[in-house]
């Protein structure tokens, strides 16, 4: 909510890191109107004010963001034309058209993780791509040039060819299943060629207006650490605190260099566990020399600013 203090901040998005609550998935994006996304270099401990710049809309991504109503409802919120690819990025795309500015909260951060639909699996295999192709066709009959359409689609049809050609690399597609989901990619495109583009009316105002929440969590931090032979009493330790409305950290390390992933707990707890040796952070070296004491020195330094708590063991 505090990237909305500024009045002519219309949207904020926030970072978004992937399923072991460690890795990036994105960051602050630029977008064309092509649906090409570039990264934008901002400071990763404080808010950026942001307006479009040479064509390209600011990106927020649609697991992360949030958009002051009254914007949004003057515009007639999200195109229903879109059913779950590019939507978000359409709205990025006429807010810039409007002339409204963004803000980026990199410490506004989301564990995105993935579930299995109509369209994936849970291991992110893509089981059809025809949505795709549709919202795709919509997008770059909005904002792109006629004359650039054959060639967006044919760069980004070579791109979903090779996401679904590393799978069947690894072993997760058949060669039949590639051959499924580009015939799904081009049966979308012909789709969202045909589909009904309409001018999108202003939704009503709310009768209230926006209510940040109140305050932050004011309780303590606690922090729980040790080794993976203590990890059922370490959770159990964890848990506890929860109860006595503490906020807690827990640090499991095993004597590995295995990476480490993070997860937030259905109890309430942030999980972190990994090898002494492996790394948290997916660059550098992948086998560390470290102490558990200097380990966790590391790691609390490293988040820090995300979790309010100083970085001191």
């Amino acid at each position: 909510m505090a990237g909305f203090s500024e009045a002519d901040v219309a949207a904020a998005g926030g970072f978004v890191r992937g399923r072991n609550g460690i890795s990036f998935q994105w960051k602050a994006r630029s977008v064309d109107c092509f649906g090409d996304a570039t990264p934008l270099d901002v400071p990763v401990d404080k808010i950026s004010i942001l307006t479009a710049q040479n064509g390209r809309a600011i990106k927020t991504e649609g697991a992360n963001m949030a958009v002051r109503r009254d914007v949004i409802a003057k515009m007639g919120g999200f195109d229903p034309a879109y059913r779950f690819y590019l939507d978000e990025t359409d709205l990025n795309f006429r807010m810039m058209s409007a002339g409204h500015c963004t803000a980026i909260v990199p410490l506004a951060q989301v564990h995105h993780g993935y579930k299995a639909s109509d369209t994936r699996r849970e291991d992110r295999v893509p089981t059809d791509l025809s949505e795709i192709g549709a919202s795709l066709s919509v997008y770059l009959r909005k904002f792109a040039p006629v004359e650039r359409h054959v060639n967006a689609i044919d760069q980004f049809r070579t791109e979903q060819r090779r996401r679904a050609l590393r799978y069947l690399v690894k072993g997760l597609l058949e060669p039949r299943n590639v051959t499924q989901l580009m015939k799904g990619f081009e049966e979308g495109v012909a789709t969202g060629m045909k589909r009904q583009l309409t001018t999108l009316e202003a939704i009503p105002l709310a009768r209230e207006g926006l209510k940040p929440f109140p305050q932050r969590f004011q309780g303590q931090h606690v922090l729980v650490s040790g080794s993976w032979f203590r990890g059922r009493v370490l959770r159990q330790h964890a848990q506890e605190q929860i109860v006595n409305n503490m906020r807690t950290s827990l640090f499991i390390f095993s004597p590995t260099p295995r990476p480490h992933k993070v997860k937030f707990t259905k109890e309430g707890v942030w999980e972190q566990t990994g090898g002494l040796y492996g790394r948290s952070v997916r660059k550098g070296a992948h086998f560390l020399i470290n102490t558990r004491k200097k380990r966790l020195a590391q790691e609390l330094k490293r988040l820090a600013k995300l979790r309010n708590f100083p970085p001191k063991v």
